[in-house]
C-alpha cells in the first residue's frame, strides 16, 4: 500500500508540477516511471492481498471461538493421538553473516514441526532425578513421556523443558571412547619448504630462527563429538613441530572455553571441565575461559531464556550470543596472557574446523613477506559434510569452506577482536589450511550438537528410511533406533538435510587418499577410537580400516595443495 501510494502522488501530483522536460531532473526521464496500466496493477495487488488477509484472519477467528458443542454430530471428534500430517520444510537457512547457505553442508536449521504447546508437557522430572540413559532409545522414549512428540516441539518449547531434553543427552556425549589412544602412531612431517610456489603469496621463502608460539583459541565447547574434535584437534597442532628432532623451548597455548549454557540459553554441564582427564597430556598448555563471567555474555543469555516468541525461537535471531561469547574469549586472552610474543601465530576458528598440522607448520617455521603484514589470513579448510565415507576428491576454491583465521598475537591485541570469516578478496588465503567436520559422530553427538546450535535447536528429523516420514517419539522401538542410527550413516544427507529430501547412499569404505583432504593424523590412524567418524558403527570391527590407516601413515607426508 505504502509503494502504491507513493507512486501515485509522484505520477499524478508532482510530475505535473516539475514544468518543462528541461526543468525536470534527468534521472526522471521523459515519461511517468509509472503509467496508468503499472498502477491499476499495483493497486489491484495491494487489494487483493489486503482481501485475503481479511479472509484469513476471520477464519482464524472461528477456529479460535469453535467448541465441540457447536460441530456437526456427523463429524467425529478428532483423535487425541491421530498422527500430525508431515510439516513443511523450510527454506535454506541463513549463515552466520546473514547470506543465503548455498547447498554447503553447515550446520542449518532443520525442518520445522509442530510444537507441542507447553501446557500439554506433562510428567517433566524434577532437575536433579534427570535419568540417565545409556541407549539412545531411552531418551526417546522419556521425550514421549514428557509430552514432547516430534523435534519441532523441541525447538519451540520454554526453557526449563529444553534444559531437561539437555540433561537427558549427557551420559551419551560423556561417553568414554571405545578403544585406546596410541602416541605412537603420531605422524612425522618432513622439512617445511618455505620456498613452495603454493605458499609465495604469504611467505619470502626464508625460515625463522625460532619457531612461532602458536595460541589456539576456540570458542562454544559443547559435548559429545566436540570432545572428540578437541582431542584431534590437540593433537594435531602438536604434530606442526614433529620434523624437529628435539622439542623446541616454545609452549604453545590452548584456548578452551566453555560455558553452563548453550547457544541457545539451555542450561548443559561443563563438559571439558568433567572430562578433564581425558586431556591430562594438555592440561599444562591449556587456558580455561568460563564464559559464564562475562557479563555481557550471562545477561544474552538470561534474554534467550526468557524469549516466548515462536519466530525467534525457529533461529535467525538466535546468533547474538554467538559474537558476544567469541569477544569475550578474545579479551580474555589479552587481558590473562600479556607475555606472549606479538609474533605469536593466533589460530581463531570454530572447534569442528581442525587446522592442518602441515599448514601450520609452515606459518611458524617460515617467515613471512611484507605483504601478508599480520594477517588475518583466512582458512581455506576441506568440506566433509558427514562422515569419512564421503571420501577426498579435488574441489574447486569456490566449494571450499572459507571460514576461520590465522592472525598473530600483535595483531589481536591492536584490534581487539578477530571475525571468523574474512572477505576473501582483501585477505591472502592459506591453502590447504585444515577441515571442517560438520555432522560427525553419532546420532546422540548430532542430536546434542543442534540442540545447542543458533540455527537449529532441536534434533535430528526422526527418520528410519531414506523416504519415509518422520516418526513419532513414542513411535521409536529398538529396531526403528537401529535403522535410524544405520540412516546416519549410510546416507546422511536424507537426515541431516531432511527438509530438502534428498537421498545419496554413501560407499562402504572411503573413496580416494583422505590424507590429501587435511584429515587429522590422529582420525586418520585411530578408526578403532573414532568410529562414528568413519561411518562404522561402536564395537564394530575396523582391524582392516586400521591396518591400512597405519602403514599409510608410516611414510606419511601431508602435500602441500591449492
Amino acid at each position: 500500500w505504502s509503494l502504491c501510494l507513493n507512486r501515485y502522488f509522484f505520477c499524478r501530483l508532482q510530475w505535473p508540477r516539475l514544468g518543462t522536460w528541461q526543468m525536470r531532473p534527468r534521472r526522471l526521464g521523459a515519461f511517468c516511471p509509472w503509467g496508468g496500466h503499472r498502477m491499476a496493477l499495483c493497486f489491484l495487488m495491494a487489494f487483493s492481498t489486503a482481501w485475503l488477509a481479511v479472509w484469513r484472519q476471520t477464519s482464524l477467528l472461528h477456529e479460535t471461538i469453535w467448541t465441540p458443542e457447536t460441530q456437526s454430530p456427523s463429524v467425529p471428534l478428532e483423535s487425541e493421538h491421530e498422527e500430525a500430517p508431515e510439516p513443511d520444510a523450510l527454506p535454506p537457512a541463513l549463515d552466520e553473516e546473514g547470506e543465503e547457505s548455498k547447498g554447503a553442508p553447515e550446520e542449518e536449521a532443520l525442518v520445522q514441526e509442530e510444537v507441542t504447546p507447553a501446557a500439554e508437557v506433562t510428567s517433566l522430572p524434577e532437575e536433579d532425578k534427570v535419568p540417565q540413559h545409556s541407549a539412545l532409545l531411552g531418551v526417546y522414549q522419556e521425550l514421549c513421556r514428557m509430552g514432547l512428540h516430534s523435534p519441532g516441539a523441541i525447538r519451540l518449547a520454554p526453557a526449563h523443558v529444553r534444559d531437561v531434553v539437555v540433561k537427558l543427552y549427557q551420559s551419551l556425549v560423556e561417553r568414554p571412547p571405545p578403544a585406546p589412544f596410541h602416541r605412537e602412531r603420531r605422524v612425522h612431517l618432513k622439512e617445511p619448504n618455505c620456498k613452495n610456489p603454493a605458499w609465495r603469496h604469504l611467505l619470502d621463502g626464508s625460515r625463522r630462527k625460532t619457531p612461532r608460539v602458536v595460541i589456539d583459541v576456540t570458542t562454544g565447547m559443547g559435548g559429545g563429538p566436540e570432545l572428540d574434535l578437541l582431542e584431534i584437534r590437540l593433537w594435531e597442532i602438536n604434530a606442526s613441530l614433529s620434523h624437529l628432532p628435539e622439542p623446541p623451548p616454545v609452549k604453545d597455548v590452548y584456548v578452551v572455553s566453555e560455558s553452563a549454557y548453550g547457544l541457545r540459553g539451555d542450561k548443559k554441564p561443563l563438559h571439558f571441565s568433567r572430562q578433564k582427564e581425558r586431556f591430562k597430556d594438555f592440561l599444562p598448555q591449556i587456558e580455561h575461559v568460563l564464559l559464564d563471567n562475562c557479563s555481557k555474555y550471562f545477561r544474552e543469555v538470561e534474554k534467550m531464556r526468557n524469549v516466548t516468541s515462536k519466530s525467534k525461537k525457529r533461529g535467525g535471531t538466535m546468533f547474538s550470543a554467538e559474537g558476544i561469547q567469541r569477544a569475550c574469549v578474545l579479551q580474555t586472552l589479552i587481558r590473562r596472557r600479556p607475555d606472549l610474543p606479538d609474533d605469536a601465530l593466533v589460530i581463531f576458528s570454530d572447534l569442528d574446523e581442525v587446522p592442518s598440522a602441515a599448514a601450520i607448520q609452515m606459518l611458524r617455521v617460515c617467515t613471512t613477506n611484507s605483504a601478508a603484514k599480520e594477517g588475518p589470513w583466512v582458512q581455506a579448510n576441506y568440506p566433509m559434510p558427514y562422515n569419512l565415507r564421503v571420501g577426498c576428491k579435488d574441489r574447486p576454491k569456490s566449494q571450499l569452506h572459507m571460514q576461520g583465521a590465522f592472525a598473530t598475537m600483535g595483531f589481536l591485541r591492536r584490534k581487539k577482536t578477530l571475525a571468523l570469516r574474512y572477505n576473501i578478496r582483501h585477505n591472502l588465503i592459506v591453502p590447504s589450511a585444515g577441515i571442517h567436520l560438520t555432522y560427525t559422530g553419532s546420532r546422540a553427538d548430532v542430536d546434542y550438537k543442534l540442540l545447542h546450535h543458533g540455527e537449529s535447536g532441536q534434533i535430528l528429523a526422526t527418520k528410519a528410511t531414506a523416504h519415509g516420514k518422520r516418526l513419532d517419539f513414542c513411535k521409536i522401538d529398538d529396531e526403528t533406533v537401529f535403522q535410524m542410527e544405520q540412516l546416519l550413516r549410510d546416507n546422511p544427507v536424507s537426515v541431516a538435510r531432511a527438509w530438502e529430501r534428498k537421498s545419496s547412499i554413501l560407499h562402504k569404505e572411503p573413496q580416494g587418499d583422505l590424507r590429501k583432504c587435511q584429515v587429522p593424523w590422529a582420525l586418520l590412524t585411530h578408526p578403532e577410537r573414532y568410529p562414528h567418524f568413519w561411518g562404522k558403527a561402536s564395537g564394530a570391527p575396523h582391524e582392516n580400516v586400521a591396518h591400512r590407516s597405519r602403514s599409510s601413515c608410516a611414510s606419511f607426508k601431508f602435500p602441500f595443495l591449492l
